[in-house]
């Protein structure tokens, strides 16, 4: 049988706090890499220490969230600010990206200490376009993150009460029950993450003290700990919502655990036993021993929390029984905490301070911790109090807190909702003067959380009472300003002047039905635009206003040149505009200087021409050499290959033929004559061929050939008396193929008779 737990409503904080167990349920193999400080990196989930990339043209951001070390390899989680990239290219493999919704998420493998170069695909251009970036790493094992198994940890914790009777100020002693009492506190761990403390079979203890009953209790998941001062008659029916609770339950969910949560003053036994029920819960998922079968709980954990990356935002609030929706909220969000400016339509004296919380909460902070406006003069009609730096812990969450009203000397519950339907980052860029193309620009009178089907046909149509047109951006000086066109569908002007910040700024058009102000403002910020009246603002008339600019940001496109075919280079906007585009001529010709070279015994390196379509010479800095048995007699290779902007190979070859001996001496002697040479080694001869002729040019001269480079000599024989022109060379046998030296110089000799 199921366990029931009633749920206990906790506050989650927000200080963007990650929760010791990761997300992973499974355990992992063990595995290690080295680190650059040579440590190891277990098998597990590390926040990196360090992470930067270059590459693209910076418009678009890559953030990782989490390196996973696994069987001694490291897999990253990155995410691209931009929805538009469809694959990522790690050493040849494709990955496609696992999410891309809020940007594009890809798991890839990658180097945990140093650089990765990808491929990034994006579909945000004309067309599908590949863009190279560097990643770099450093995780080491202070990142590292326990893993802990969703589910829930239930133990059961005894309280004893052998304790102190206490004595309070009104002379009251009261009896504090003997008996001691136990109950059950159960862990709920959802991804990850500490989400719920509750507590159920508890066993309802009664003592009697004074006139009155008071009872130590568990009821409707809520634990009364500090039985003297609360004070019950047992006759009247008591709801969970009279049950004082430890406030235990929020400091866990906020530390993730146990460590840095005290003690709570009054509940010192009961807190340690819960504290002590949550260490155990820690350790069991570790572990994967979650209770099987799982406890019933009646209501979901609280929803998480809405914490934005770090930066500054502008959005919009509203309020329970208050006006909050009038001007932009000012966001700034630093290391996960979220601190909002925001004015409340209600002079100074309605709200001279509030607080983020309960009444009671405030009282005990005490003033200093209470907000107070900074200006209480705002605006002409309805103004406004300008509140600053509140920490909110939240968005898309209806937030409590408090404001104290001076006429009555009384504190008012209130709720304020920011919310995220229209969070905008502000861009704080510089631009360079000119006129911009306005994108991504939007105008609202007052902002709408509701979901689309519970609009009115009155609400649609009174939002067609305004039109604003966005005109082109001017940038001077690093002031930008837009041009707005007003017109509404009433066929009646909008206004005559409106203000933006402090100025004012009257139309500037002689349209009867339309109105053009430029007015300044900042990239990607909501800018209140507000209606004059006297020389003075409006507070609740007026509208808001946000926009970007396109700004071209032309990235080089190579299509490269091969031997036959020309390339060329684009630079190529994401809008698709080609800013210019130049040619890559084909290498039609790739050719050695030398052809045939003498052995010298040192490497041979004859150099590369290469001439593009149009017959110029191609630089040796897009193409590289390399040279093949290219040191000994016999046939060389050369392999040409394009870079940079060229894409080719080419092979080429030359011959290395042995050097040349000469005659030392010739001998005449009775119809015969003997030449001697100098010998060569056998790397630079395999033999020797003597040729002779009485034709001084060596017309119909015979051969005489020597097989063996150790000899030295030669007679001729058998020819008749007459006078003779002889030549010498070597040869060499490689691979079957015999190649040979040039001819000597020739030398003459008269036969005897």
């Amino acid at each position: 049988m199921k366990k029931v737990l009633k749920k206990v409503t906790a506050l989650v904080l927000s200080a963007g706090i990650i929760l010791s167990p990761a997300y992973n349920t499974m355990a992992m193999e063990t595995g290690v890499v080295e680190n650059t400080q040579n440590a190891t990196l277990q098998d597990g989930i590390y926040t990196p220490t360090n992470f930067s990339f270059s590459g693209g043209s910076g418009k678009v951001t890559i953030t990782c969230s989490q390196v996973e070390i696994k069987n001694g390899e490291a897999f990253a989680t990155i995410k691209f600010s931009s929805t538009k990239y469809t694959n990522v290219k790690v050493s040849d493999t494709d990955y496609a990206p696992t999410s891309n919704t809020d940007g594009s998420i890809f798991v890839i493998p990658v180097n945990a200490n140093g650089e990765t170069a990808i491929v990034a695909t994006t579909v945000a251009m004309s067309k599908t376009s590949d863009v190279e970036y560097t990643l770099t790493l450093a995780v080491d094992k202070s990142g590292r993150v326990e893993t802990y198994t969703d589910g829930y940890y239930t133990k059961n914790v005894t309280i004893p009460m052998d304790l102190k009777n206490p004595k309070y100020s009104d002379g009251r002693v009261f009896s504090y029950p003997k008996n001691p009492y136990s109950f059950n506190v159960t862990t709920t761990i959802k991804d990850g993450k500490i989400v719920a403390v509750d507590y159920t079979d508890g066993v309802n203890v009664a003592a009697s003290g004074s006139d009155r009953n008071y009872l130590i209790w568990a009821m409707d998941g809520h634990v009364v700990t500090n039985p003297g001062y609360y004070y019950i008659d047992p006759e009247t029916p008591k709801t969970a919502e009279d049950v004082v609770e430890t406030g235990i339950e929020e400091q866990v969910i906020a530390h993730n655990g146990v460590d840095g949560v005290d003690v709570v003053t009054g509940a010192t036994i009961t807190s340690k036993a819960i504290i002590e029920a949550v260490e155990d819960a820690v350790e069991r998922a570790k572990t994967g021993d979650k209770d099987d079968p799982e406890p019933t709980i009646y209501a979901e954990p609280a929803t998480p929390d809405v914490v934005p990356e770090d930066g500054v935002y502008t959005t919009f609030a509203e309020g329970d029984s208050l006006s909050i929706d009038y001007e932009p909220v000012v966001l700034k969000v630093e290391k996960g905490i979220m601190k909002a400016d925001f004015v409340i339509q209600q002079r100074q004296s309605s709200y001279p301070y509030i607080y983020t919380g309960s009444e009671d909460d405030a009282i005990k902070a005490g003033e200093t911790s209470w907000y107070y406006p900074e200006d209480f003069d705002y605006g002409y009609k309805n103004p406004g109090s300008l509140f600053k730096n509140v920490i909110i812990t939240s968005l898309d969450k209806n937030l409590d807190f408090v404001n104290f009203a001076s006429g009555s000397g009384n504190w008012f519950n209130r709720q304020i909702y920011f919310g995220s339907k229209y969070l905008r980052k502000v861009d704080d860029r510089v631009l360079k003067d000119g006129t911009y193309t306005p994108v991504d620009a939007e105008y609202i009178t007052a902002p709408d959380f509701s979901e689309p089907e519970e609009n009115t046909e009155d609400e649609v149509e009174s939002k067609k009472d305004l039109v604003v047109t966005f005109g082109k951006v001017t940038a001077q000086n690093k002031v930008n300003t837009v041009e707005l066109v007003l017109s509404s569908e009433t066929d009646a002007k909008v206004a005559e002047s409106i203000m933006v910040g402090d100025t004012v700024y009257t139309d500037q058009d002689d349209n009867a039905l339309t109105a053009t102000f430029n007015v300044p403002f900042t990239l990607n910020k909501w800018t209140r635009a507000s209606y004059v009246e006297n020389g003075k603002k409006v507070v609740d008339e007026g509208f808001n206003f946000v926009l970007d600019v396109h700004v071209h940001d032309y990235e080089k496109v190579v299509k490269k040149a091969t031997l036959t075919k020309d390339g060329e280079i684009k630079y190529i906007c994401s809008c698709g505009d080609v800013e210019k585009t130049e040619k890559i001529y084909a290498a039609k010709t790739v050719q050695l200087n030398k052809t045939s070279l003498v052995y010298t015994g040192r490497a041979l390196k004859p150099s590369i021409v290469i001439k593009d379509s149009k017959k110029k010479t191609i630089s040796k800095s897009n193409y590289t050499v390399t040279y093949k048995n290219n040191t000994n007699v016999g046939k060389a290779i050369v392999v040409v290959k394009g870079k940079n902007n060229y894409n080719f190979t080419k092979t080429l070859t030359f011959t290395i033929n042995p050097s040349n001996t000469a005659i030392s001496k010739i001998t005449a002697e009775k119809k015969a004559f003997i030449v001697k040479w100098k010998a060569f080694n056998s790397k630079k001869a395999s033999g020797y061929q003597i040729r002779y002729s009485t034709d001084k040019n060596m017309k119909k001269a015979k051969l005489a050939t020597i097989n063996k480079n150790t000899i030295t000599s030669k007679k001729i024989n058998a020819i008749s008396k007459k006078k003779y022109y002889v030549q010498i060379r070597t040869y060499k046998t490689v691979n079957g193929k015999k190649y040979y030296s040039s001819w000597s110089k020739t030398k003459s000799v008269t036969t005897k008779k």
